[in-house]
């Protein structure tokens, strides 16, 4: 037969589970703040590789052109150079090629899942651990 709870256990009962919520809201906030964080550094990263890009396009244009090419006069230069077929087509590549490996690095090729063990059968792309292939 089940013992019968009385007051002072249940007090206590609640006392600790209002502990734990207390710890689970802390825990979540730090974490939230680790987060704010993270996605603040890729800010930053993202904006130091921007402006390496820029600083270097900007030392080739001086190279090339010399110191007086105005921003105008670089752009027009730089549409008759990306109007031409071959150039398109390398930087069209070079996206492709930068576009696979960021989606390889996000999904897995498999798209293995625990319920359904076909690769084949599964028609969204799953992004989870793939135990077989590993």
């Amino acid at each position: 037969m089940a013992r019968k709870m009385t007051l002072e256990s249940a007090i206590k009962q609640a006392q600790e589970a209002d502990k734990r919520v207390k710890e689970a809201e802390n825990n979540l906030a730090a974490t939230k703040k680790k987060q704010a964080d993270c996605w603040a550094k890729v800010d930053e990263i993202k904006a130091e590789q921007e402006q390496a890009r820029f600083n270097s396009l900007a030392k080739i244009a001086i190279e090339r052109f010399g110191e007086n090419v105005t921003a105008e006069q670089f752009r027009e230069m730089l549409d008759t150079i990306l109007i031409n077929d071959e150039v398109s087509e390398y930087i069209n590549s070079e996206k492709a090629k930068h576009n696979l490996n960021t989606e390889e690095t996000t999904s897995h090729s498999c798209n293995y899942t625990e319920e359904n063990t076909n690769p084949k059968e599964v028609e969204k792309k799953q992004y989870v651990i793939c135990y077989p292939c590993t």
